[in-house]
């Protein structure tokens, strides 16, 4: 490699105008509404569970237990905010 191709190949931003900010921006937004879902998903199940309406595993320790309404519910209102937030521009 000459001297003249180290300029022409630069891996900075700074130096070549590139920037690797909406790649970053992108993939963290997809990472925080990936989270929001499972979380939200995860505390509906756990609604359900508490609530006795869903009884899947069978032999979940849940089932029935009134304190996993309101875990749930908390967990579903921070997904849902993981998911509002990565739906900002």
């Amino acid at each position: 490699m000459s001297p003249s191709d180290a300029g022409s190949k630069c891996q900075l931003s700074r130096h070549c105008g590139l920037s690797t900010r909406p790649f970053t921006a992108g993939v963290m937004k997809t990472a925080l509404l990936i989270l929001g879902l499972l979380a939200f998903l995860g505390g509906l199940l756990w609604v359900g569970q508490g609530a006795g309406l869903v009884h899947w595993p069978a032999s979940s320790f849940m089932i029935d237990q009134r304190p996993w309404v309101t875990r749930g519910a908390i967990l579903a209102l921070v997904g849902l905010a993981l998911i509002l937030l990565s739906r900002r521009r």
